[in-house]
């Protein structure tokens, strides 16, 4: 683990207390998100970069009860919370799970893997798109997504402690050139001033 990687890992384990008060989450632009990305029944997805859980309550309303969700985080102390909000008793497909995504494993394939508000934060983009090629199923999806603009994004990360200074969001240009050098094709893309989303589909090649 590089000294960087220790630092951010620090600064998200210290921010999980206050986590769901200092970070605003629009629901509107959350709802446009999931629009896009067209969840449906018995849907396996894997979030990363889960934090609090902000995204459980949208993905289960579009898989249901048959469906399941990995909620993965390498910050222990996020991964806590969450499991405070979605207690296991009720909430029996949500499985939490404190790890780095560059080292899960999982034998049975996603339907989709989301990456919100954490694609800035992963060390290595090229290995994030080959491991997220070998974690989909045939014609799967992978979401990266933001409820800002990457304008926004990088001023915010900019002026932020120096753990996460310079994570700055690619382009839409850029991740899409990334993502079809490993077996991904582009199904849709948006960059506003409020918004930033790219939906990818695994591929064969």
């Amino acid at each position: 683990m590089s000294s960087r990687h220790h630092r951010r890992k620090t600064f998200f384990e210290d921010c999980a207390v206050s986590w769901d008060i200092i970070c605003n989450h629009d629901e509107a632009k959350l709802e446009e998100i999931f629009k896009v990305l067209s969840l449906k029944k018995g849907d396996r997805v894997l979030d990363v970069g889960t934090g609090t859980g902000i995204l459980i309550p949208h993905i289960l309303k579009r898989i249901g009860s048959e469906g399941k969700i990995v909620a993965l985080d390498y910050a222990e102390n996020m991964i806590r919370k969450a499991m405070e909000k979605f207690p296991q008793k009720e909430y029996p497909n949500v499985n939490f799970v404190i790890e780095n995504f560059f080292e899960i494993a999982s034998k049975e394939p996603f339907d989709s893997i989301i990456c919100y508000s954490c694609f800035p934060h992963l060390e290595d983009k090229k290995h994030f798109f080959q491991k997220s090629f070998n974690l989909l199923k045939w014609d799967g999806t992978l979401l990266i997504a933001h409820s800002s603009s990457r304008a926004e994004i990088n001023e915010m990360h900019a002026r932020k402690h120096g753990a996460v200074r310079y994570n700055f969001l690619h382009s839409l240009e850029e991740i899409k050139a990334l993502g079809e050098q490993y077996g991904f094709a582009v199904l849709a893309k948006k960059n506003d001033e409020k918004i930033f989303y790219i939906l990818m589909k695994k591929t064969k090649k």
